[in-house]
């Protein structure tokens, strides 16, 4: 199905009818001959990313090497997109 847009846009192209936008959405309306559309997606709400104990709270001190091993991620916003 479409849309009063496309609609009008069809009908004025070769000029056949012509009317104005909104005389085609207000008969598609009175007719119920509407289109499907989808529905937008929302964002939920909370904090997606996992968290966790320190665990070490800045002590490095340990009885033998490799025991305490950590990382970082460094996020970097370019536009829309991150880069890590």
């Amino acid at each position: 199905l479409y849309g009063y847009r496309k609609i009008h846009a069809l009908l004025t192209k070769d000029r056949l009818i012509k009317c104005s936008v909104s005389k085609v959405q207000r008969i598609i309306s009175r007719h119920g001959w509407g289109c499907r559309f989808k529905q937008k997606r929302f964002n939920k709400p909370g904090n997606p990313y996992k968290t966790f104990e320190n665990l070490i709270d800045r002590d490095w001190n340990t009885d033998q090497p490799l025991q305490k091993l950590t990382t970082d991620i460094t996020y970097l916003p370019f536009g829309k997109t991150m880069l890590y």
